[in-house]
């Protein structure tokens, strides 16, 4: 997406400046070159065999080192490991997760962030209490670091036109000198909208409302309802730095793009009821139950 203004730019701009129509037609074929092979990136499948050995274990890794945001579920077992499962969106790999523990059987290792009672959290599982709490942060980690490249690069391009112009004794075109400039503010345009792209968390005790903010611009709202959520966890390829907010409600696990100390903040406020032990009575028969009532009512 920050992409593709460069990339329209690159195609129109030939043609809008009245250029050769061999600069015209290269600009063009390199333009659909680029969506065509963004859409096939986008739409590609893969199909991967795997053979289970015995006594196999389901294992969420987390790289030793980096900032990889990539979820991945890998399959140990005879002193190997296998990859299964490689998402960008936890709540995705939750559910894939949970469909290969019940149809295979196997254990998991916890991971991401996520304990086992997390990971054993059931869609009938009582509402979790909601704190009152409103949280802006930003949506991955690198997004400070991005937006000054983006800015650098920016001034990049323009010291090079500069340097490039004044080395040319022939004065430039028209399209010369504006297309560097044109690239230069979209560059430094896109780095400052990613500096301000911030996630507003707002939690009340009717449910939790998020939105993606652009300063005062509020875009792509949600909200989940309070009967529905049942916990929170802030998770991360790499546990130590939580890249999500993974929300489980009555419908299914939920994520929300929030790092950092916003995260953690999240979690706090929403705070799980206790899994309940199951009561041995429900399967009593009734005549057992009525002379255990009496029981119950005077132990003595």
């Amino acid at each position: 997406m920050l992409f593709a203004p460069l990339v329209v730019s690159t195609v129109a701009l030939p043609w809008l400046f009245g250029a050769s129509l061999l600069g015209c037609a290269v600009t063009t074929l390199a333009g659909l070159a680029w969506v065509g092979g963004a859409a096939l990136l986008a739409t590609r499948k893969a199909r991967v065999d795997v053979v289970i050995p015995p006594e196999a274990e389901l294992v969420l890794a987390e790289p030793h080192e980096g900032d990889d945001a990539t979820y991945r579920v890998l399959i140990e077992g005879r002193g190997s490991l296998e990859p299964l499962l490689e998402y960008r969106d936890p709540a995705l790999a939750l559910i894939d997760l949970r469909r290969l523990r019940d149809e295979l059987g196997l254990p998991v290792r916890a991971g991401w962030g996520l304990s086992q009672s997390a990971l054993a959290c059931s869609e009938q599982a009582a509402p979790a209490t909601l704190r009152a709490l409103e949280v802006r942060g930003p949506r991955w980690q690198a997004q400070g670091r991005t937006a000054l490249a983006a800015c650098l690069g920016s001034l990049f391009i323009l010291g090079v036109t500069v340097f490039t112009f004044s080395k040319v004794s022939s004065p430039p075109t028209t399209l010369g000198r504006f297309l560097p400039l044109v690239f230069a503010s979209l560059v430094a345009l896109s780095g400052l909208l990613l500096l301000l792209l911030r996630i507003r968390v707002r939690i009340s005790p009717e449910g939790i409302r998020f939105d993606t903010s652009i300063l005062t611009l509020s875009l792509c709202p949600g909200e989940l309802s309070e009967r529905e959520i049942l916990r929170a966890d802030a998770v991360g390829a790499c546990s130590r730095r939580p890249q999500h907010v993974l929300v489980q409600t009555a419908r299914g696990p939920r994520s929300l793009p929030l790092c950092g100390p916003a995260a953690h903040a999240v979690t706090t406020a929403i705070v799980a009821e206790p899994a309940r032990p199951k009561d041995s009575g429900v399967s009593w028969t009734p005549a057992a139950r009525d002379r255990a009532r009496p029981l119950e009512e005077n132990p003595c």
